[in-house]
């Protein structure tokens, strides 16, 4: 009795499988290492003060975080362009790189629109 066909049959079985798991998992893990490396550079607070070179947030992680801005800097309401500077007290996301004494280098700042307020009376 011949059972080298059954063995090609077993390997070739097993580099389907092996190839098949391979291409459901890259996906995941794509999107896991985008989705750790958005979280690492997206900061989200409120303005609580402006100063020289940017303005300061108060956000969940840090007490407080010092945004540095540049002339590169977008500065965005919704999808429009801010027009004018920004204020203290708005809400913001800011994307940008930590640098030199733990300041956010800013790319981009979005401002935060407050929702219709539910609930209140």
């Amino acid at each position: 009795m011949n059972l080298s066909h059954i063995k090609k049959y077993t390997r070739g079985r097993y580099i389907f499988i092996v190839l098949g798991i391979l291409i459901v998992l890259t996906p995941l893990f794509i999107g896991a290492r985008n989705y750790m490396r958005w979280q690492g550079s997206q900061y989200f607070g409120q303005i609580v003060r402006i100063t020289d070179s940017g303005f300061v947030i108060s956000d969940a992680k840090a007490k407080e975080r010092i945004i540095d801005i540049d002339q590169k800097t977008a500065i965005r309401r919704g999808r429009q362009p801010q027009g004018g500077g920004l204020q203290v007290g708005e809400r913001v996301i800011v994307v940008g790189k930590i640098g030199a004494g733990g300041h956010v280098h800013a790319s981009l700042i979005r401002i935060v629109e407050d929702g219709p307020r539910r609930f209140e009376k």
